[in-house]
């Protein structure tokens, strides 16, 4: 007879032991599945600007040549108020950095594709400046 109990107890054990790592797993991936949905949602969320403010950009900036050694560095990220072009930005870059060359001597590229000077550049964009090439 105790053999019988303790083989009902092993059993009985057993099954609730396995239930309970099932019910464990199932919780787990169900509030894995809601914390990615929610960290999802949240990387979509676009935040209004508070009221007088107006919406800032990132971009990133890319130098070459002359402009990389004037700079004193190939990359940058900077933050630009809406409406921003790649004229306004080379304009303040001037005079920042003292660029000597003139916009009509360098090539404006936004997004890996030549752009104009007068487009409107948008958040998360990459504009570089490409000027003149020479060699052989």
């Amino acid at each position: 007879m105790g053999e019988l109990v303790s083989a009902w107890v092993f059993r009985y054990c057993l099954v609730f032991t396995s239930a309970i790592s099932t019910t464990l797993t199932s919780l787990t991936r169900l509030a894995s599945g809601f914390l990615m949905s929610l960290v999802s949602q949240a990387a979509r969320c676009v935040i209004p600007p508070v009221c007088g403010e107006s919406a800032m950009s990132t971009i990133t900036l890319l130098y070459f040549a002359s402009l990389q050694a004037q700079a004193q560095t190939a990359t940058e990220v900077i933050t630009l108020a809406a409406g921003d072009t790649p004229a306004t930005v080379y304009q303040q870059l001037q005079q920042q950095y003292g660029f000597s060359l003139t916009p009509a001597q360098l090539r404006a590229a936004v997004n890996h594709a030549m752009a104009r000077w007068d487009q409107v550049l948008n958040d998360g964009d990459i504009l570089a400046f490409i000027p003149p090439v020479s060699g052989g």
